[in-house]
């Protein structure tokens, strides 16, 4: 297998955003505590997620609760210059939470999106060794897995960006061709 870790000539920031699906209609509690310890790392952005029918952004927890700001919530748009005038005093408290709302952890959608922030390949590394230390460990069920090498079916780390994309897709279409698990399932309907 190809090595995973070839250094790029300059390290760019990167937001990593990792969809996951933590339970079929509900979360699974086996991943509470994963899902908490994402909150302690300092590159976490929070999750995307919400609650059936409602995004919500997740910021961070308090025992069983997660802490969320709501999108929807609008805010009236303007300019704050000096708050010379009642108007700007106004906009300016705006750009501020008075509270922040909880939720029972279980009571999330399972459909969510942990996200982390890197502005150093520091950072990044300082990521990798969080997640393998504290979300990696046999008395919890991990949410992602971090690797030292590629699959082999994975593509080369060199090919461009549309090869890539290519020879992913058509990788799945192969394994999918001897992948007989859907004659386990019968649609009812």
């Amino acid at each position: 297998p190809g090595e995973l870790r070839r250094r790029p000539r300059h390290w760019k920031p990167l937001v990593l955003v990792i969809p996951l699906r933590l339970g079929i209609t509900d979360i699974n509690p086996v991943y509470v505590q994963a899902i908490k310890a994402s909150f302690t790392f300092k590159q976490s952005l929070g999750l995307i997620g919400g609650k059936p029918n409602h995004a919500l952004y997740f910021i961070g927890c308090v025992g069983n609760d997660v802490i969320f700001l709501d999108p929807h919530t609008t805010q009236s748009i303007g300019v704050v210059d000096g708050k010379e005038h009642e108007h700007e005093w106004k906009m300016d408290a705006s750009y501020h939470c008075t509270q922040a709302s909880r939720l029972h952890i279980l009571n999330m959608d399972p459909s969510v999106a942990v996200s982390f922030f890197c502005r150093t390949e520091a950072e990044f590394e300082g990521l990798c060794e969080s997640i393998r230390s504290q979300m990696v460990t046999p008395d919890r069920q991990a949410l992602v897995e971090v690797r030292e090498e590629q699959l082999e079916h994975w593509t080369p780390l060199d090919d461009t960006a549309a090869d890539a994309l290519g020879a992913t897709a058509l990788s799945f279409y192969q394994d999918r061709q001897f992948d007989d698990s859907d004659d386990d399932f019968e649609l009812l309907g």
